[in-house]
């Protein structure tokens, strides 16, 4: 006889409110942890979401550990100009760095 499966229901989802229901009614996905992070409900229920809030990722995530803030800024990679004609160089720079960018 097969055992029943575990539904993603509003009573886990108020108990556990940083998921939502994920691609089917067996699924919950992490809002902390991003797009895409899907974690089955179907065999273990709960539990799985107890083991997923445990995980490193799930961690780094709260705290804001990820690839995007550890990324340094575009205005790191110009240098401080002084005088008006580097100025003029930096700006002519820039505008063929947008344009290019824009017009591919």
């Amino acid at each position: 006889m097969p055992k029943r499966k575990t539904l993603f229901t509003d009573e886990i989802r108020q108990k556990y409110p940083c998921f939502r229901k994920g691609r089917s009614d067996f699924e919950a996905e992490c809002i902390t942890c991003g797009y895409g992070t899907f974690i089955s409900v179907a065999n273990k229920g709960h539990i799985r979401l107890d083991d997923h809030i445990k995980t490193t990722k799930h961690k780094q995530a709260i705290r804001g550990e990820n690839e995007a803030s550890s990324s340094s800024k575009v205005t790191d990679y110009f240098s401080k100009v002084g005088t008006k004609s580097e100025d003029e160089v930096a700006a002519a720079e820039a505008t063929m760095a947008f344009h290019t960018v824009m017009h591919q």
